[in-house]
C-alpha cells in the first residue's frame, strides 16, 4: 500500500493492516467491500452498510457503495491487496 497508493492517501489514512480480534471495535461483515483468499483478508469501508451481507440469499444484490468515496483509492487498495495477499497450501 505504501508503494502503490501513498499518493492517494491523506494524512489521517491508516496504512497498517489490523487483525480481527473479535471485539466491538472490529469491522462488521456488512462493511466489507472485498474479500480475498477465501475470506482470510477483507477490505472494509467505515460507514458502509451492505445489509445484503446479512441475509442468506445468494441472489441478494449488494447495497451500492456510498457516493463521494475516493474510487481511485479504493481501486488501488483493491488491486494492491489482491496481488499482495499470499496464498498458502
Amino acid at each position: 500500500i505504501n508503494s502503490n497508493c501513498t499518493s492517494l492517501l491523506n494524512a489521517n489514512s491508516s496504512k497498517i493492516p489490523v487483525a480481527f480480534t473479535g471485539t466491538a471495535k472490529d469491522p462488521l461483515a456488512e462493511q466489507a467491500v472485498q474479500y480475498y483468499r477465501a475470506s482470510s483478508v477483507v477490505l472494509t469501508l467505515d460507514g458502509y452498510n451492505n445489509t445484503a451481507a446479512l441475509v442468506e440469499d445468494a441472489n441478494a444484490k449488494p447495497v451500492p457503495l456510498p457516493t463521494g468515496i475516493d474510487t481511485a483509492l479504493l481501486n488501488c487498495l483493491n488491486s494492491t491487496i489482491g496481488q499482495s495477499v499470499p496464498l498458502f497450501d
